[in-house]
């Protein structure tokens, strides 16, 4: 006598129920990992263009503020006299104030365009990333994708 889940299986072919070779784990994986890479070069490409949105808006509220003008001088100017090495460390990332009028007049960053340039920059600057990673169970590009964002 022969029950129905062993007629089912007698119906299947060998490809239908084997496992996936090695090499269609890899197209898997690769095909993953071309996602992730696409999803992330999506998630930076809006993170880019709420940047371009603040320094836009920024600019425009600050253009005629001369205390805003960032004058670095050079080396050379700062060795004259009695240079000390602590003379020539500076600050070298200013963040502005918070300014409710900059953050109003910021333009809603879903419409600005971020060149096609910049973006393929981006998806090969994060796919040579992913490609530095190894296939470890859990520290690796996928979950590196997932713990960032």
């Amino acid at each position: 006598h022969e029950t129905a889940s062993e007629s089912d299986k007698s119906n299947h072919s060998f490809e239908e129920v084997a496992p996936a070779t090695f090499g269609d784990q890899l197209l898997d994986a690769g095909d993953r990992e071309d996602r992730l890479v696409d999803w992330n070069v999506t998630v930076f490409t809006d993170i880019l263009k709420q940047i371009v949105s603040r320094r836009n808006a920024y600019a425009a509220a600050k253009k005629d503020d001369p205390s805003e003008s960032l004058d670095l001088g050079t080396i050379e100017e700062t060795k004259q006299g009695d240079f000390k090495p602590l003379d020539d460390v500076r600050e070298t990332i200013f963040l502005p104030e918070f300014d409710q009028a900059v953050e109003e007049s910021q333009q809603d960053p879903h419409t600005i365009d971020i060149p096609a340039n910049v973006t393929s920059e981006l998806h090969d600057f994060i796919s040579t990333i992913a490609g530095l990673y190894r296939s470890n169970p859990f520290h690796n590009f996928e979950h590196a994708s997932h713990v960032t964002m």
